[in-house]
């Protein structure tokens, strides 16, 4: 019998997941470990509607959990709650926080012949930067079901509300607002003089018309310098490019991504924090690394 090979996951999302499942499902001598945060699958590409609209979806039909998947694989296939804080190619070896409070010395370690990254990205407003907090991804050892309900109830509570950010999540979340029970005054703030930055022309002009049919402010060829959220008044002071300043009861910045990428080498990561990988999203430096991102 062949000897099994040791693959380690990092990462619990859909990519993660979904190479779990295939590895287990065609190559029975894979040993597989999945290692995420969180033992909760977060299905996050719905959060525009259910983070605005609560009774859209129940939290049965965008939070799973992630060992009951893995049930119906034998032994030899097992998942692990737990923050990577280091990868050690040296020792083929992760070193794992079980809980918030860990630390190196009392982290947990695991070997590998494989590891496959799958770490993925982060938001500033999943880590409540600049804005409100929306978890439009999981956050490490974060209550996931708890973070969602008191987005939902910012949200709910929030009469004007502006969003830095035209791309495809701003202004999806842009209509969702309007279209939510209740007087709701909504401004889309746009560094560019286009949204959906990338898209078709036709395409940018349909959405352009459509949210002011909406009567959703648009701003174009602004950005905002800064927000400040101020606790006496509980609103936010938004200073745009353009000197004006918007009082909201909730300001949502929906631009950029941040590389999950702490625990990864610096000599594999780019000028931007990303993995530098080849066309089969693999890394040759410092031993075979499959990484999905």
């Amino acid at each position: 019998m062949s000897k099994r090979v040791s693959v380690i996951i990092l990462g619990g999302s859909h990519a993660g997941l979904a190479v779990s499942h295939k590895l287990l499902r065609q190559t029975p001598r894979a040993a597989v470990t999945l290692i995420n945060p969180s033992d909760e699958y977060y299905f996050n590409i719905a959060a525009p509607r259910f983070l605005v609209k609560p009774e859209s979806l129940p939290p049965s039909k965008y939070i799973h959990s992630i060992p009951d998947t893995f049930r119906k694989y034998p032994a030899g296939a097992f998942t692990v709650k737990g923050l990577v804080i280091k990868i050690d190619y040296s020792t083929k070896s992760v070193s794992v926080a079980t809980s918030a409070g860990s630390t190196k010395d009392t982290a947990a370690l695991f070997v590998f012949d494989y590891p496959v990254i799958a770490s993925g990205s982060t938001t500033p407003a999943t880590l409540g930067q600049a804005g409100v907090k929306l978890p439009f991804k999981a956050t490490a050892f974060e209550d996931t079901r708890n973070a969602i309900h008191e987005a939902q109830e910012t949200l709910k509570s929030a009469r004007r509300t502006v969003i830095g950010g035209a791309g495809p999540l701003g202004v999806e979340i842009a209509g969702e607002l309007v279209e939510a029970a209740g007087s709701k005054k909504v401004t889309l703030v746009s560094r560019t003089k286009v949204f959906l930055d990338g898209a078709t022309e036709p395409v940018q002009k349909t959405v352009l018309s459509l949210l002011r049919r909406m009567d959703i402010n648009v701003l174009t060829k602004v950005t905002v310098n800064n927000a400040q959220y101020e606790t006496d008044t509980q609103t936010w002071k938004v200073k745009l490019s353009t000197r004006r300043i918007v009082t909201a009861d909730a300001y949502i910045a929906i631009t950029g991504t941040i590389p999950n990428n702490e625990f990864i080498p610096k000599s594999l990561l780019n000028s931007e924090g990303w993995v530098n990988v080849d066309r089969q999203l693999r890394v040759m430096e410092d031993g075979a690394l499959a990484l999905i991102r």
